[in-house]
């Protein structure tokens, strides 16, 4: 036993040079494998989260055209041109804002956690500022703002389009 050792000993005295040369070959070998599924690894979650946004978009706008096209002319009308209604359509054109308002809220929501792009959310960003600055809509969102109904990062966005739209002195 002690002859194998030595001669084994001796040989890698001999070959050292060659075995560095292999572990050093392996160890690139795994690095550029390993650069190689991280890259893949990355790519995969690039897709994943394209999906996703594309997805929520979607919903959105599916949830977006749903609370729209829910809206009698008379509601349309009293939302969006300011035109006076009676009492009881007046009630649901309020429920009809209040679904507007937690719509606008969700998609905020989505964008601030990462599940929007950025051109979507700057087109809905846009229309929530719109929507709010309309006569029958902002004592709404005053109210729901000064309840606390809302998490201020929302309250922020909503904020920043009403100081926009207010008149210079």
């Amino acid at each position: 036993m002690w002859r194998w050792i030595s001669v084994s000993w001796a040989w890698l005295q001999t070959h050292n040079e060659s075995i560095v040369s292999l572990a050093s070959a392996v160890q690139a070998i795994a690095i550029v494998a390993a650069v190689y599924q991280i890259s893949l690894t990355k790519t995969q979650i690039e897709d994943a989260r394209h999906s996703l946004e594309a997805s929520v978009e979607l919903q959105l706008q599916h949830d977006g055209r749903d609370i729209l096209g829910s809206l009698t002319p008379d509601l349309y009308n009293y939302i969006y041109d300011n035109q006076p209604l009676r009492p009881e359509p007046e009630r649901e054109a309020q429920k009809k804002i209040a679904q507007l308002l937690n719509f606008y809220s969700s998609v905020s929501r989505e964008s601030g956690i990462g599940a929007l792009g950025a051109e979507y959310w700057d087109a809905a960003r846009k229309e929530f500022c719109f929507f709010i600055q309309h006569d029958h809509v902002r004592p709404m969102w005053e109210s729901a703002v000064a309840r606390g109904a809302y998490v201020p990062a929302f309250v922020e966005i909503g904020s920043l389009c009403l100081r926009k739209a207010a008149p210079s002195p």
